[in-house]
């Protein structure tokens, strides 16, 4: 029988959305399916040594905005870790991306904050909202690109034009005209 904890990481993987580059993300959309409210409290008093009310403390603060550290922590498992997100106040997915050196500093084993930097991409793919100017990316950030088709004959100065399917809950467009049948259609899935 499958613990509590292989049932995430199960449920994490089936969830994963494979990218166009080859890189594997989690549509924000499929994180409250993966890790409900129930399964954040089993997580965290399956965690040894920890107190009723530390634990208690630590459910409401990943339940309150820390979902997507905790689902990193599952699928490298290393659960026990949230701790120490929580006790350095780092435990909020709205922080993330953490930088290597912080997180050296934080978890105290360079391996272990190497596995966490490294898997963080995976569930902060970039989300596009209408109305958001040009944004500078880091590297290993993960663009939620579906399919990609360049429209021949659409060239023009010094580029072309291309059509890009993202993920559907990953953007806030509007619906769209296809330029080659003038139909309108939903971006994304």
């Amino acid at each position: 029988m499958k613990t509590t904890l292989e049932k995430l990481r199960q449920r994490a993987t089936s969830s994963s959305v494979k990218a166009i580059d080859g890189h594997y993300f989690i549509p924000d959309a499929k994180l409250l399916e993966i890790l409900p409210d129930t399964d954040v409290e089993v997580c965290i008093q399956e965690c040894a040594g920890l107190d009723v009310a530390r634990k208690k403390d630590c459910s409401r603060t990943v339940k309150s905005g820390g979902r997507k550290i905790l689902l990193v922590l599952i699928q490298l498992e290393k659960v026990h870790l949230v701790l120490k997100f929580v006790d350095h106040n780092r435990a909020h997915d709205r922080q993330l991306p953490f930088d290597l050196k912080g997180l050296e500093k934080m978890l105290a084993d360079k391996s272990d904050a190497r596995s966490f930097h490294d898997k963080q991409w995976s569930v902060i793919p970039v989300r596009f909202e209408e109305g958001r100017t040009h944004r500078t990316y880091d590297t290993r950030t993960i663009f939620p690109f579906l399919a990609f088709e360049s429209l021949k004959g659409a060239e023009g100065a010094f580029g072309e034009m291309s059509i890009v399917t993202v993920e559907g809950t990953q953007h806030e467009f509007l619906d769209l005209v296809d330029p080659r049948t003038k139909a309108g259609s939903k971006v994304g899935n």
